[in-house]
């Protein structure tokens, strides 16, 4: 515990000194540090932000030849009691993320971008963990000593300003839409990645994207290797539609050698059509709507399954600029345990943690949530949020799903699906460009489910995050 408390007050005590007061004009930093573009600094070389000597270093007379280095560390404290509902697991602990990255560019046609990312902790001392793996109970999800998160490069032909293609080969992190089915895992302390290869294109403001890629497996202590037993493939496009709404428009193919459902162990063949849509509706209600069906084969059975998604927010003309909001996540699960259909949703590569709560319970996978929320900013650096969410299952036949996908409980005799409520506090932080602060405190309320079917403690999660990115 004394470690973990050491790190944050280094991580909180260093960054402000050294993080300046950067330009407003200055390109924003992003999740995916790949889609951040610093050739604006070739107009402005006199910039006052301490880091923008790194983000464009020109390699010949033009420019159109350079080098932009940049990096971040994140150190996150988490606290939980009764985790998995059991009232005897309790634990404090801390994840360090150091991540850095080179972009190389030659002219407009190519460029190569490589990118580390080293994920440590100290012990956490719960359930899951790596076996005979130290430091005690840290996951894959937590560990991989160092490693290339991204490793790719770019051919790229325009013929206007806003049209091209462009083929990108190699290790490459994706975020799709709203990260609901396909994401780089922006929580999780190792990130998510993809071996692939992928063809964009650009025309008349939609977005085109192919892909074949296999899943990155991590490997805390070795190089990480894809999984050729684990890919996706497909189409993504997105684009404006009329009047202020936008759309994306996607299948993706999924194949597994092995998986399980329902006690059941074959291949899976998978593919999802769906369809999104965002945009205001009267009286200014911002919506975001996506939902997807799937079909194919596991093992002798076919599957038919589902997904629904709408959220909405409405903006307050108030003091603190209040935001309240409503959603609604809804994922098939499956009817029978005896005929040849399976129908439990395979939520593929998601951002679980954005919609099912922030306390990674569920997947969207057999489950039900309702969401309501209220956000406020104080003043510009401070954003405050209250979101409680209402769970269930939607099938009793069907297990319920972790956050992985996995099997978090067996769906055994019990006939409630009422699985509990969740409420989230959060608090974000931002001290200027570089450098973020975020703490949040969550509980867990199981519901008759749990009761019923085994150890149903009260769950508390709490943590202090603090990342310094340049």
């Amino acid at each position: 515990m004394k470690k973990t408390f050491t790190l944050l007050a280094l991580s909180l005590f260093i960054a402000p000194l050294i993080s300046p007061l950067a330009a407003e004009s200055r390109p924003a930093i992003k999740n995916l540090r790949y889609e951040e573009d610093w050739s604006a600094l070739k107009q402005n070389q006199d910039s006052a932000d301490f880091w923008d000597t790194l983000k464009y270093l020109p390699l010949n007379e033009s420019g159109d030849i350079y080098l932009s280095l940049g990096g971040s560390w994140r150190v996150r404290g988490e606290g939980w009691t009764g985790y998995d509902f059991k009232p005897d697991q309790n634990a404090v602990f801390a994840l360090n993320q150091l991540r850095l990255n080179a972009d190389f560019h030659a002219t407009d046609f190519f460029r190569l971008y490589l990118e580390t990312l080293s994920a440590l902790g100290t012990p956490r001392n719960l359930p899951g963990g790596i076996a005979n793996n130290q430091p005690a109970g840290l996951r894959g999800i937590d560990l991989d000593s160092i490693d290339l998160q991204n490793a790719f490069f770019d051919l790229k032909y325009a013929w206007d300003p806003t049209s091209y293609i462009l083929l990108r080969p190699g290790r490459q992190e994706m975020d799709f839409g709203k990260q609901r089915l396909i994401s780089s895992l922006v929580w999780v302390n190792t990130r998510r990645t993809f071996d692939a290869v992928s063809l964009i294109g650009q025309v008349g403001g939609w977005n085109l994207r192919g892909v074949y890629a296999q899943w990155v497996k991590t490997q805390a202590w070795n190089f990480n290797l894809s999984d050729a037993g684990t890919s996706f493939y497909g189409l993504y496009s997105s684009g404006p539609l009329f009047d202020g709404w936008n759309s994306d428009l996607y299948w993706l193919g999924l194949h597994k050698t092995s998986t399980a459902y329902q006690g059941v162990t074959g291949q899976e063949e998978r593919q999802t059509l769906g369809l999104r849509l965002n945009g205001k509706l009267p009286f200014g209600i911002e919506t975001d709507a996506e939902g997807a069906y799937q079909f194919g084969s596991f093992a002798d059975q076919s599957i038919a399954a589902g997904f629904g998604a709408v959220d909405l927010s409405y903006p307050l003309d108030l003091p603190w600029k209040p935001q309240v909001g409503l959603g609604l996540n809804y994922a098939s699960g499956d009817s029978s345990r005896s005929d040849k259909s399976l129908n439990t949703f395979n939520q593929l590569f998601p951002l679980g943690h954005a919609y099912y709560g922030l306390m990674d319970q569920l997947g969207r996978q057999n489950a039900i949530d309702l969401r309501g929320s209220l956000n406020v900013k104080p003043c510009p650096e401070l954003s405050l949020a209250l979101d409680g969410h209402g769970f269930w299952r939607v099938s009793n036949q069907d297990d319920v799903y972790s956050v992985a996908g996995t099997v978090a409980r067996k769906a055994a005799s019990v006939q409630d699906n009422y699985l509990g409520f969740e409420a989230d506090l959060t608090a974000t932080w931002k001290w200027d460009s570089h450098f973020s602060t975020l703490a949040g405190v969550n509980l867990f309320v199981p519901g008759s489910f749990y009761q019923e079917g085994g150890t149903s403690a009260l769950q508390t999660f709490s943590y202090l995050q603090t990342q310094y990115s340049f």
